[in-house]
């Protein structure tokens, strides 16, 4: 996998691990995985999991076992 994909993946799955969490805003997780602006964070969530954020907050919050397999849900 190259670097770029890599890196591009582990943000992914921190992005996911905030989200399940339950204790971060959009806001806090837009500063603490380094993106630049909201539009960037969209972006992002729509490349890695074909969902705008709160789709995604709401698809995580409604599984059962969140993080029980993550690559499933990365595109």
């Amino acid at each position: 996998m190259p670097v770029n994909k890599w890196i591009q993946h582990q943000k992914a799955v921190k992005l996911y691990e905030l989200i399940g969490d339950g204790n971060y805003n959009f806001k806090d997780m837009m500063f603490t995985l380094s993106f630049s602006s909201q539009s960037e964070f969209n972006r992002f969530c729509h490349r890695m999991y074909g969902m705008n954020p709160t789709e995604l907050r709401d698809k995580v919050t409604s599984e059962q076992s969140y993080c029980s397999d993550i690559d499933r849900f990365i595109k």
